[in-house]
Formats: C-alpha cells, structure tokens, sequence
C-alpha cells in the first residue's frame, strides 16, 4: 500500500497501514487506512493522525 511518498510528514521512515480489497468479475472495492504519531504544533506533544482511502471500480 502507498500512497504519494508519505502520507504524513514526519521524520521517521514506514508507516504502519492495512487494506482490505474485494474483486468480483465486473467490480472491485477496498479500503485502506494508516497511522502515525505527529507532533501536535499548539499543544507541543504526540498525538496520533489517521488517513483513510476507499474506491472501488465497476465495468460496465
């Protein structure tokens, strides 16, 4: 799973994520979220950010 280079900016390299993803003969769906721990600009301490993606395709 990627999505652009890094889906937070952080200093630290990997993000952990999982996806899920169904295909049939004549459409597809999935999901995928991921997580990191970013420092929080106004309160100066880490707080965990979640980024979620979801599609799917049908053939018409």
């Amino acid at each position: 799973m990627t999505w652009e280079r890094q889906a937070f900016p952080r200093r630290s390299s990997g993000e952990p994520g999982v996806e899920v993803s169904l295909s049939r003969q004549r459409w597809s769906v999935f999901a995928a979220t991921k997580s990191a721990v970013l420092i929080d600009d106004l309160k100066k301490e880490d707080a965990r950010h979640y980024a979620l993606l979801a599609g799917g395709s049908l053939e018409m």
